[in-house]
C-alpha cells in the first residue's frame, strides 16, 4: 500500500510539472510571461532547492551537496523563475542519477559597479549522454532515447522551458556531459546587487564528480 501511494504521488508530481511547463511555454509564446523584480538571497535560494529535492535524493540513496562562495550579496531578480529553473535542473539530475550524487554550486564575481555575475551549476554523476547539438537537446518534447520516457518519465519539455526562462532573465544555459561520467548544467546570469557589490573570485570547475 505504501509503495502504491508513493507511485500515485510521484505520478501526480510529474503531471503537475508537465502542466506547469506547458502553461509557461504557452505564456512565453504569447509574450505573456513577465518577470518580477524582488530581492533574492542566493544562498537561501540554493538551500531551499536542496531541501525540496533532498527527500527524493535520500530515497535513491544518492548525495545532494550545496556549495556556495562565501557571503554572496543580495541581488535583485525574479526569484520564482530562478528557483523554477534550478529546481527543474536538480530534479532532472536526480532522475538520471543511479549512484553517487549531485552538487548544487554557485560562484560569483563582480560585473561592474552595482552588478554581480552569478554562475549556477548542477553537477551529477548520472548516466550522462553523448554529444548532441544544443539546438536539438533543448527542443520541446525531445527525449535522448525512446526508452527514457518509460524508465525515467517525463516528456522532454523541462530543458526547453529552462533555456527560455534563463534567456528571458538575460542569461544563458549550457551543458557538458559524457556517458557514464555524468553531466553538468550551468546557467550564468547577471543581477543588480541590492547594495554595493562584494568582490568574489571565480572558482574553476574541476570535473564532474
Amino acid at each position: 500500500r505504501r509503495r502504491r501511494d508513493d507511485d500515485v504521488t510521484r505520478e501526480g508530481d510529474h503531471l503537475l510539472e508537465l502542466i506547469t511547463s506547458l502553461l509557461d511555454m504557452s505564456k512565453f509564446e504569447q509574450g505573456q510571461l513577465h518577470l518580477h523584480r524582488e530581492v533574492v538571497d542566493v544562498e537561501k535560494l540554493l538551500s531551499d532547492v536542496r531541501r525540496t529535492a533532498l527527500p527524493t535524493a535520500n530515497k535513491k540513496r544518492i548525495t545532494l551537496e550545496r556549495r556556495v562562495e562565501a557571503q554572496l550579496p543580495l541581488v535583485h531578480g525574479d526569484e520564482a523563475r530562478l528557483r523554477q529553473v534550478l529546481q527543474n535542473l536538480t530534479d532532472n539530475a536526480i532522475k538520471f542519477t543511479r549512484e553517487g550524487g549531485l552538487v548544487l554550486r554557485v560562484t560569483g564575481q563582480s560585473a561592474g559597479e552595482g552588478r554581480m555575475a552569478l554562475s549556477f551549476m548542477v553537477i551529477d554523476t548520472g548516466i550522462g549522454f553523448t554529444y548532441l547539438d544544443e539546438a536539438t537537446l533543448y527542443q520541446r518534447f525531445f527525449q535522448l532515447d525512446g526508452s527514457m520516457t518509460r524508465e525515467y518519465g517525463g516528456l522532454g519539455v523541462g530543458l526547453a522551458i529552462c533555456r527560455q526562462l534563463i534567456e528571458l532573465l538575460g542569461g544563458r544555459l549550457t551543458h557538458q556531459s559524457e556517458p557514464g561520467r555524468g553531466s553538468r548544467f550551468q546557467l550564468e546570469v547577471e543581477f543588480d546587487v541590492r547594495d554595493a557589490p562584494l568582490p568574489a573570485a571565480e572558482q574553476m570547475f574541476k570535473g564532474y564528480t
